[in-house]
């Protein structure tokens, strides 16, 4: 039983109130709150503990409308950042430093140009422009499209692709009734194949298809050009996979623009849902069977549609995300199309004109909205932006903001697992998140005061469990913000981030942990059982590599492994160890004495597993594929033990798991959402 109690120096007036919830996940809450002789509330909740054993797909969130059930875990996609091409850079000079900070988020799934220069600047024509004049007549530079590509290659990158389709339309009707130019059509095949063959197989994941169509033409507009456009991008696709030898083709989705509620302020529920069914009705049967997914953004800006259904309060983030969802879902149900698209939100984070979710105040409201996204079953996420803006998520200089921290824990400590939280407190917000290997329990100041949280210790909390606290650092505040005077210290978006790291064990008196969290900061507590704790931790023998390529070697103990970037050699060595090997091609060899291994990020066509300590001298292989299962068979080996081995790979939830010896017990499991044979046989070294 995990109980969490908060406190508050503040003097609220306290009264009674009791409630109680049992959710279809299994964790129940309960809360109290009464009036005391003392000037404090202390509020209680109750969590059971998740048993190791449960049944991921039968984990729930709970969210205000309704409960909605997590499509999947959490893994690589939901970790997404924008390039903005004509701000960020990727190079040598002390202010090119976008690729140090996706290696810091530990993420690599990035989407170009990012945002409005999809349409205004990036050309179908030339993408591989250095540079384009602005307004104002100025010498804009950004990074062409192949040079962004191939970077990606380089560094192990996941890219989506935004093709401009504002170009696109016919000059000679009145705005609101135009149609696609089909003197385009050429353009916008050319642009798709150059992407392909500048990424290769493995680079594109999706090709996205315009961006923010309401600044640029009407719902049926938009519905006209990307209808053609989608048609257009599957018949390149199409002749690449014909013209490509790679056994590790994985077909890049075509995602279409669906304009939901958070777009623009000024308009209706009705109106976006009536625009919604206007795109939907310009596809025929041949373009609709072309897409693969719809795609939007959400910014939270605190305060707008006042007193309305919609209106963005704290306590509207999941009803505004469901309608939104909702929205996109209708593709799904129109029997045009595929019953089985990927839902995805490009661009989210709150709204940086909003100095509300300035500073420490966008922590709380940014995990709410990603934990609002995973339980509806959003797909993929791309969060905006890495540098641009005052609510990013790393300064100039590339230094994490207290939300690039948060962020980078998040990606770091969630993948694999899913989501669980129960009903508000006053003052924090709990989450858990749960595998049946790890333990990840979340909380979010929602207070100005400061806040003592007590949380009892539960089952899954070990000596190796670990706390973290993510706020900033007073010291480098001066009150100003872009010289604007900031009352409070948490407000102000220019704050140095502080990161306090601590032993679980440290802080247990009687059984339980207590941490004081200033306003507005985040705490993390895991434990440590298959989570690492990211990069400069206080304590631990996990093994982290640096930015280079290397050899990186654990040794016989339970660890976390992690390459860094480069082209990494990982030697788990033994014991039962979680391996991460980052950015770039790794090559992960397995060595004879492991109890059990787990890979993270493996990357089918990019990275390598190296099975051939185990059977010494393996003389022949053969591989085929069964019942969508990998089966790999190492005949007239003289390793001892291994006269015949059978290496069954089976996909299930989102990995691979490895049964050696077809027993039934898993070797080996590797996180791979997107799993095909083929990539398999490609990339099973023996």
């Amino acid at each position: 039983m995990l109980n969490v109690t908060t406190s508050s120096g503040q003097e609220p007036h306290c009264h009674e109130a009791n409630l109680n919830t049992k959710s279809t996940s299994g964790i129940s809450a309960s809360f109290h709150s009464e009036s005391r002789d003392s000037d404090v509330c202390s509020v209680i909740q109750h969590l059971e503990e998740i048993p190791r054993d449960f049944d991921n797909s039968r984990l729930k969130f709970s969210v205000d409308r309704q409960w909605a059930e997590a499509s999947a875990s959490i893994n690589a996609s939901h970790f997404g950042v924008n390039f903005v091409y004509d701000f960020e850079r990727i190079g040598d000079q002390p202010w090119e430093k976008f690729d140090e900070i996706v290696e810091s988020l530990n993420s690599g799934t990035i989407r170009y140009p990012g945002g409005i220069a999809a349409e205004t600047s990036l050309s179908l024509q030339d993408p591989d422009q250095a540079h384009y004049i602005t307004s104002d007549g100025q010498r804009q530079e950004v990074m062409p499209l192949t040079e962004f590509l191939q970077h990606c290659k380089a560094a192990g990158w996941k890219a989506s692709v935004v093709i401009p389709t504002a170009e696109t339309l016919t000059e000679n009707k009145i705005e609101g009734h135009r149609d696609f130019d089909v003197a385009a059509e050429n353009d916008v095949y050319n642009f798709v194949m150059q992407a392909l063959e500048a990424g290769g197989p493995r680079v594109i994941s999706r090709f996205e298809i315009g961006n923010e169509y309401e600044t640029h033409m009407s719902a049926v507009e938009y519905g006209r050009v990307a209808s053609a456009i989608a048609e257009i991008a599957q018949r390149a696709i199409d002749d690449y996979a014909q013209q490509s030898d790679s056994l590790s083709w994985t077909e890049p989705k075509i995602a279409i623009q669906v304009w939901t509620e958070s777009a623009n302020e000024g308009t209706s529920l009705a109106t976006l849902s009536e625009k919604n069914q206007k795109v939907m009705a310009e596809f025929n049967a041949s373009e609709a069977a072309a897409v693969d997914a719809v795609v939007s953004h959400y910014y939270y800006d605190a305060g707008s549609h006042d007193g309305q259904v919609n209106e963005h309060a704290y306590e509207n983030i999941d009803s505004i995300i469901g309608w939104s969802v909702d929205q996109m879902r209708l593709w799904e149900e129109n029997p045009k199309f595929n019953d089985n698209l990927d839902i995805i939100f490009s661009e989210w984070n709150v709204n940086h004109k909003n100095v509300d979710t300035h500073g420490l105040q966008q922590l709380p409201v940014m995990l709410k909205m990603f934990a609002t996204f995973v339980s509806e079953g959003v797909d993929q996420l791309d969060f905006w932006s890495a540098q641009y803006k005052p609510v990013s998520l790393a300064a100039s200089g590339a230094q994490l903001t207290p939300a690039g921290e948060m962020f980078k824990f998040l990606s770091g400590l969630t993948r694999g697992t899913v989501l669980s939280t129960g009903p508000k407190v006053d003052n924090c917000e709990t989450y858990v998140f749960s595998s049946p290997d790890r333990f990840l329990f979340a909380t979010s100041s929602l207070s100005e005061t400061v806040q003592v949280v007590r949380v009892s210790v539960p089952a899954r909390i070990s000596s190796d469990s670990h706390v973290i606290i993510v706020g900033v650092d007073e010291a480098t505040s001066d009150g100003t913000y872009n010289g604007r005077p900031v009352d409070d210290y948490w407000a102000e978006a220019d704050v140095a981030a502080d990161v306090r790291k601590f032993s679980a064990a440290s802080l247990i008196s009687g059984g339980v942990i207590e941490v004081t969290l200033q306003p507005y900061e985040v705490m993390f507590l895991y434990d440590g059982s298959g989570a690492p704790l990211p990069p400069n931790q206080e304590n631990g023998s996990d093994h982290f590599g640096a930015e280079g390529s290397e050899a990186l070697t654990g040794d016989t103990t339970d660890e976390f492994l992690f390459g860094g970037a480069g082209n990494n050699i990982i030697f788990n060595d033994g014991g039962s160890d979680v391996v991460q090997g980052g950015q770039g091609a790794d090559y992960f060899v397995v060595d004879p004495a492991t109890h059990y291994l787990r890979i993270e990020d493996f990357d089918p066509g990019v990275d390598k597993l190296d099975l051939s300590q185990l059977l010494e001298r393996a003389e022949t292989l053969t591989a085929i594929s069964e019942g969508g299962y990998f089966v790999a068979t190492v005949c007239e080996s003289s390793a001892e033990g291994f006269g015949s081995l059978t290496i069954t790979a089976e996909k299930k939830n989102d990995c691979l798991t490895l049964d050696l010896r077809n027993d039934g017990v898993v070797f080996a499991q590797i996180d791979l959402p997107e799993y095909h044979a083929q990539d398999w046989i490609a990339d099973l070294w023996i």
